[in-house]
């Protein structure tokens, strides 16, 4: 009889008390290895993020950098359009700051090559500025021709005759007050410079279009009566030149041009703004 309770109670111990560790040594690693995925999880979460950090990372700088290095293109195309300029209108003082507001110098540089080539002897300038300079050095070089500059801001207007007083360009350039006014062209209105400040002209060689500004006008393609307006009054080898071509309002004022003015062709050149050609 003991010996039987002695093997119940060995059978009792082997079934429920030596199980008792082994469970619980099975359920803390059950625990771990939850608790290891759920970290796993994570980590491969936060690899992802990062993942997607890194390359979008990458993606920016190497945006930022092809966009340093057009900068860099660009600026060094001004310096040499700048040197350009200087040698070969034979420069002795500094021309006004260029950019921004103002013409680039590779517009400048096309705009010396269009009246060395073709000699104009009426030049009509809508915005005077640093242009006004430039091309009244251009017609000095030359020998001939004289410049007409519309201005309708009173300062630039009071500037740039200063400007070609100090520099002796005066008898050459001659800058008028012009205030912007309705026009109407085809039964539309537009805004541009005074019409009567152009009655008395005629025979026009070339057309150097800068104005009026875009900025901060409501209406779009605030350049375009140019040609309209002074179509009459071109001669019969007559050229214009437009900058910021590369701006919508530019492009779509140079679209209409081309299906209204068909004796005339047209090209655009890739300048820092775009400059917009056009010659019968």
């Amino acid at each position: 009889m003991f010996k039987r309770i002695k093997n119940g109670w060995d059978a009792f111990y082997a079934r429920n008390v030596l199980k008792v560790p082994v469970l619980g040594r099975i359920v803390s690693v059950q625990k771990k290895v939850t608790r290891m995925s759920h970290e796993m999880g994570e980590l491969r979460r936060e690899m992802f993020h990062l993942k997607n950090s890194l390359s979008s990372l990458l993606s920016n700088t190497l945006h930022e950098t092809r966009e340093l290095q057009n900068r860099v293109q660009w600026d060094y195309a001004q310096m040499e359009s700048l040197f350009s300029i200087y040698s070969v209108l034979n420069l002795k003082d500094s021309l006004p700051e260029m950019r921004h507001s103002a013409i680039s110098p590779d517009f400048a540089r096309t705009m010396v090559s269009i009246i060395l080539k073709h000699k104009p002897r009426l030049v009509v300038e809508l915005g005077s500025g640093v242009s006004t300079l430039i091309a009244a050095y251009a017609l000095q070089k030359i020998g001939q021709g004289e410049i007409l500059s519309v201005e309708h801001d009173p300062v630039y207007f009071e500037t740039v005759q200063r400007y070609l007083s100090e520099r002796h360009l005066d008898q050459i350039a001659k800058v008028v007050l012009s205030p912007l006014e309705p026009v109407k062209i085809k039964g539309k209105e537009w805004v541009w410079y005074r019409a009567g400040d152009f009655a008395a002209l005629s025979a026009i060689d070339f057309v150097i279009i800068d104005g009026p500004p875009q900025y901060g006008q409501p209406a779009p393609m605030v350049r375009y009566p140019a040609l309209p307006v002074l179509y009459p009054k071109l001669s019969p080898h007559a050229s214009l030149i437009l900058d910021d071509a590369m701006r919508d309002d530019e492009k779509k004022t140079l679209e209409v041009w081309q299906r209204e003015f068909k004796d005339f062709s047209y090209r655009l050149i890739e300048t820092e703004k775009g400059t917009g050609v056009l010659w019968r």
